[in-house]
């Protein structure tokens, strides 16, 4: 980066394994932007277009930055197409803002190197301190980026599924909110079932029971992840609206699936890996028998709804994902400021066994499922490495530069959350994805270290 007492100027050149024409038409795309939004600093897009143009202005809230947060007003200035965009900040924290962002030949084995050059002068006099942590961050943000990026289309390249019309029904929620912007990144229509009227979702209402077929034709692809939060208190309130949430729209889902004259080619249901219960010993693979307790019996039932339509579609896929690993939300969106604090450590005596997956690497389960029909039933959707919640602790706090210190007596936890600490929090759960392994998927972050590394930003703690 250099500086002087007018203008300071970031500049970065990332290679992408993609011709310039087609990763420029990629960055055209609103959903590209919010795709690659590092997970650590969340953004709120308020006013946008799916597609840019000259002239087009966005209007987005950044959160949580130290230096960049506040409302954005940005216009494209100038599109050269397969080249060049330029935006500029018309409103902003920092009193200028430009962004040169061009698409170049690349060099030996990358098809295209994208060059980054941000001109930018801060809201107050110059700081020596201020231009290089402005550089620290910015190089967090692109290298997280361009990395995320290249892993996509190591996945989406080799399955390279065909664009797809995909409905999601939970769409609104934590993963379906990623999977929406993931896969219209690259080349799907997706469409969202929604119990809110709005002119962008189909209606829905599994409560009453209400969901028009004109909702399901037409769609190529159905994806059913609807189902409130586990993460409270078990009451028998809570639990029955626990598995009503989930039993009520797949029954829903399964039924009016059967009615349809053209049926999808393929239905995916999540579920989870609470379908195992808890084990005492050894690994659980697809073939494992259901355990017991309220979640193996919550997962059974609502597997089941989801197998009545198997008549009906192509193909069938129940997914049961491990514990998902984001600062977007869930378990460690919940755990970073306490670890950040220095307060972070273990939960009980931190031996239980702990499966989960990246965030990312589970949308890109997506693609391999969709573009290899090899791919049926039930698949577990877990990192081939499991760790333990010691190991887990380590590792956080280990990329966040903390101690880890603090143990949490399973008795608080067990006071708290009362039996479903027993099945979750404290629960040793030891799942491997043998099907996607077997099937050839490469997770891109196979071990909780390399994943948590991914997640947070290399240059600076936020």
């Amino acid at each position: 980066m250099a500086s002087n007492s007018r203008k300071n100027v970031f500049l970065l050149r990332s290679p992408v394994d993609l011709s310039p024409e087609k990763t420029w038409d990629l960055f055209t795309r609103h959903s590209t932007h919010v795709r690659l939004q590092p997970p650590w600093i969340p953004c709120h897009h308020e006013s946008y277009h799916r597609s840019a143009f000259e002239g087009a202005q966005s209007l987005s809230h950044e959160k949580k930055d130290p230096l960049l947060k506040g409302r954005w007003l940005k216009r494209i200035e100038t599109m050269r197409k397969g080249y060049l965009i330029v935006e500029k900040a018309l409103k902003s924290p920092m009193r200028e803002w430009n962004h040169w962002r061009q698409f170049l030949p690349g060099e030996e084995t990358y098809a295209c190197i994208i060059e980054d050059r941000i001109e930018y002068r801060p809201p107050f006099f110059h700081l020596p301190r201020f231009h290089k942590r402005m550089e620290s961050q910015l190089l967090d943000r692109f290298r997280y980026q361009y990395r995320t990026l290249q892993e996509d289309l190591a996945i989406v390249q080799r399955w390279n599924p065909r664009p797809r019309r995909i409905l999601l029904a939970g769409g609104s929620g934590m993963i379906g909110s990623a999977l929406r912007s993931y896969l219209q990144t690259w080349g799907h229509q997706v469409s969202i079932l929604s119990r809110t009227p709005s002119p962008a979702h189909l209606p829905w209402d599994p409560d009453n029971d209400f969901l028009p077929a004109s909702s399901l034709e037409a769609q190529d692809i159905i994806i059913n992840l609807a189902g409130s939060t586990i993460a409270r208190r078990w009451t028998r309130k809570s639990k029955t609206q626990i598995r009503d949430s989930r039993l009520k729209a797949t029954r829903l889902l399964s039924r009016e699936i059967a009615r349809l004259k053209y049926p999808p080619e393929l239905f995916v249901q999540i579920s989870g890996i609470g379908y195992y219960g808890i084990q005492t010993s050894g690994q659980a693979d697809e073939k494992a028998p259901k355990g017991e307790g309220f979640l193996s019996d919550l997962c059974e039932e609502w597997e089941q709804e989801a197998r009545n339509a198997i008549p009906f579609v192509e193909r069938f896929v129940c997914l049961r994902p491990g514990v998902v690993i984001t600062p977007l939300g869930g378990a460690l969106a919940k755990m970073l400021p306490v670890f950040r604090s220095g307060l972070g450590g273990p939960i009980g005596d931190g031996s239980q066994s702990m499966s989960w997956i990246a965030l990312d690497d589970l949308l890109r389960i997506f693609t391999f499922i969709i573009g290899n029909p090899k791919v049926a039933g039930t698949v577990n959707a877990t990192a081939p490495e499991p760790t333990t919640n010691q190991g887990f602790t380590q590792s956080l706090a280990g990329a966040l530069g903390r101690p880890a210190w603090m143990k949490v007596p399973a008795a608080a936890i067990k006071l708290a959350y009362g039996t479903m600490a027993n099945e979750t929090l404290l629960a040793s759960q030891s799942v491997v994805p043998t099907q996607l392994l077997e099937q050839g998927f490469s997770f891109a972050h196979p071990d909780i270290r390399s994943a948590l590394q991914s997640l947070l930003p290399e240059n600076t703690k936020v």
